[in-house]
């Protein structure tokens, strides 16, 4: 699979290079990947190789995230890490028991 090219580089050199990011940083690229971990939830795929080396950034600062590798799609909305189906994400030991649902009930 080809990706297109994302001239700023990985996140992972500009935090290495900065040695921390500032409050307003740390909030931008958090909300930028809150949301891409939203779309992606939102097409049942689970995105499981969040790290800085793989957050790019495209020329505007703008992140984006590669190596699907460890990804799955899911085949029904809801998974935990305890599921007993063959369909399960991966073993207890390596994810916590979140549930992935709509998020519609989660902020009341």
């Amino acid at each position: 699979m080809l990706f297109e090219y994302v001239g700023g580089g990985e996140l992972f050199s500009y935090l290495r290079n900065s040695g921390r990011f500032d409050v307003a940083t740390a909030t931008f690229y958090a909300a930028e990947i809150t949301l891409v971990f939203e779309y992606l939830h939102s097409l049942a795929v689970v995105y499981r190789d969040l790290k800085p080396e793989n957050v790019l950034l495209d020329r505007d600062g703008h992140i984006k995230i590669c190596d699907f590798g460890f990804a799955k799609k899911l085949k029904d909305r809801l998974h935990t890490a305890h599921s007993s189906s063959s369909s399960s994400l991966s073993s207890s030991s390596s994810l916590s028991s979140v549930v992935l649902e709509p998020a519609k009930d989660r902020c009341t």
